[in-house]
Order: structure tokens, then sequence, then C-alpha cells
């Protein structure tokens, strides 16, 4: 019976596509057979995991043995990310602003039998992401991929929109994003000429 995450190629290759566009900006970084392969995008990208081995008529986990750091964990379209590579074999570093809004997503990832790290962060600082990272290497050794799906939306209409809520916003969807793909991106750059 085919699985409802299946991809429809039975080999090791990733599909990606884009979904509707979001408030948030959602990037993702993947480490893979000795290549880097960053993905950007202003919509949202996701990667379709998991699937069939046609010839062996079993489940693969596409993401077994991979760590991904996913930032927005918490809630939304994180959360759903995060919830999702754990069905697909990969342990998970979850970053939020608070641990309160990962405590339910790391048991989901856990009763899959996954490992997770809950790592409270503010995206916009560069300690605090330089920290997520730390741990993360500390935790698995390895970063294979980020997901950064933190974000806010910007919900006034931009006549009234506030020059403080603009700033804010632009800090945690684009300064955020920056500044986890950077510090991952070196990890990952490193690891490739290392492993």
């Amino acid at each position: 019976m085919d699985h409802p995450h299946q991809a429809p190629q039975a080999d090791d290759s990733f599909t990606n596509s884009y979904l509707p566009a979001d408030s948030c900006l959602l990037t993702v970084l993947y480490r893979k057979h000795g290549h880097a392969a960053p993905i950007l995008g202003c919509s949202i990208l996701a990667i379709h995991t998991g699937g069939i081995n046609r010839a062996a008529k079993e489940y693969v986990m596409r993401l077994a043995g991979r760590v991904a750091i996913v930032t927005g964990a918490g809630r939304g379209i994180g959360r759903g990310i995060a919830l999702g590579y754990a069905r697909e074999g990969a342990d998970l570093v979850l970053v939020s602003r608070t641990a309160t809004d990962l405590e339910e997503v790391a048991a989901g990832v856990r009763e899959q039998g996954r490992k997770a790290l809950i790592a409270p962060a503010d995206v916009r600082e560069p300690d605090s992401v330089q920290s997520v990272i730390d741990a993360a290497l500390a935790q698995f050794g390895h970063i294979d991929i980020l997901v950064n799906a933190a974000g806010i939306p910007m919900v006034s209409p931009t006549t009234e929109l506030s020059i403080d809520d603009w700033r804010r916003a632009l800090d945690i969807n684009l300064t955020g994003s920056f500044l986890f793909a950077q510090a991952a991106g070196k990890v990952m750059i490193c690891l490739l000429y290392t492993s």
C-alpha cells in the first residue's frame, strides 16, 4: 500500500515544489552526498520526502540519520515541517522564542522514535543563533538541514504600519533567516570537506 507522504520517484532524489506564498519567508538548506544545496525563495518551499522503494515494496525513510534545525517550530508551518521530518527519520533541533511552544512538538517527534533538542532562541540575535548551532553540534555532531520557518505577519495596512512593526518584521523574517543560514551554512560546508 502506498504511503500518504510518498514522493513520485523511487530513487534518493528530492522533489522541490513551491506552495502558495505566506506571510513568512521559509529558507531551506540541505547538505547531501557531498553537495551543499542552499534553496532560497520568497514563497514557501517544501521538500517532499518519503517514498516507496518499488523493488522492495517497503516504505523508505528519506531523512534517516539526518539532523534538521527548524526555526519557528512551535506552531504553524514550522511545527508541521518538524513533525513531517521526524516521520521521515530525521532528528530535530526545535527553535522558537519560548521552550513551552516546543514541548508538544518535541513530544510528537519523540513519539516517532526520533530525538528532539529544544533550543529557545531569538532569531534576531547572532549570539542566540550561534548558541543553537553549538547545542546542535554538541548533541548530534552534525547538521544536515536548516529550515527557517520563523516569521511574523504584518497585519496592518501599509499606510498605517508603524516603522517599529516594519523593523521587527524585517528583523525576524529576513535577518533571522540570514543569521541562521550563515551560521548553519558555515558548519555544513565545513562538514562537506571533513566527511
